[in-house]
């Protein structure tokens, strides 16, 4: 596979590797609107933000856990669940997505960057999420215009029973240019799944709770695709099609 070719000799991309030992994110400008959760029948608003171009892969999670300022820093696990250890990696390719992570680690991630680069990186609302995955468009039920089609996405109709290297769809691409938005890895949101309106669901703290997963993964069929489509799992579980992806306010 090309993927996997380009993790032996280095993949070069812009936003799939580390830059002086910290990870090299390629941010999306995503314009704001409103969105629609399903089974809500009211408006979620979205200021225009930034999303990472591409899920968090292997080898940036490496160089949190590597770094001794990285995964064993008690500062990035204030008012969550501190993990002793990390799970392993189910691929170990360096540009994978990094799958077999918790909530509370993508949090604790999230806040290591954030210290190193003077910005709030974060993981994005839900309505944020889908807003980035339909392009600003609310006629869009997929990252791309029109029906179902299986050759924009690894999902089970993929075959490959595994992740791949992020980015290696490139024709399911959204409007500005966000990938692996529908399959290869579900991504943890920072929202609560229950009632996520209320203020009260997007705190972060130890009791974790239900927080919302989207985007499907190789493990998801064509239905549950749909950018819509809302998921859910523990704060603490790690599974092999669970991953995460960036966002970050926009300077004002």
């Amino acid at each position: 596979m090309i993927g996997q070719k380009l993790a032996e000799f280095g993949d070069a991309r812009i936003g799939v590797g580390v830059k002086d030992g910290v990870p090299d994110i390629k941010w999306i400008d995503i314009p704001g609107g409103q969105v629609r959760l399903e089974d809500f029948n009211h408006f979620f608003k979205v200021k225009p933000f930034r999303m990472a171009k591409y899920p968090v892969t292997n080898e940036q999670f490496e160089a949190f856990l590597n770094a001794e300022d990285g995964y064993r820093n008690k500062e990035w696990w204030k008012d969550i669940e501190q993990s002793k250890e990390a799970g392993k990696p189910s691929w170990r390719e360096a540009n994978c997505p990094r799958e077999t992570v918790s909530w509370y680690e993508a949090v604790a991630f999230c806040r290591w960057p954030s210290a190193k680069t003077e910005t709030n990186i974060r993981l994005p609302a839900e309505w944020e999420w889908q807003q980035a995955a339909i392009g600003g468009d609310p006629q869009r039920e997929y990252p791309w215009e029109g029906e179902w089609d299986g050759s924009r996405s690894n999902s089970t109709e993929s075959r490959r029973n595994r992740t791949t290297s992020v980015g290696m769809y490139p024709q399911g691409t959204t409007e500005q240019g966000v990938h692996d938005m529908a399959g290869n890895v579900r991504e943890w949101c920072l929202n609560e799944y229950d009632n996520p309106d209320r203020p009260e669901a997007m705190p972060i703290d130890k009791v974790g709770g239900g927080r919302v997963i989207r985007g499907g993964s190789w493990t998801t069929l064509p239905v549950d695709l749909r950018a819509s489509d809302r998921d859910w799992s523990f704060a603490g579980a790690r599974d092999s099609d669970i991953g995460f992806r960036l966002a970050q306010d926009l300077e004002s």
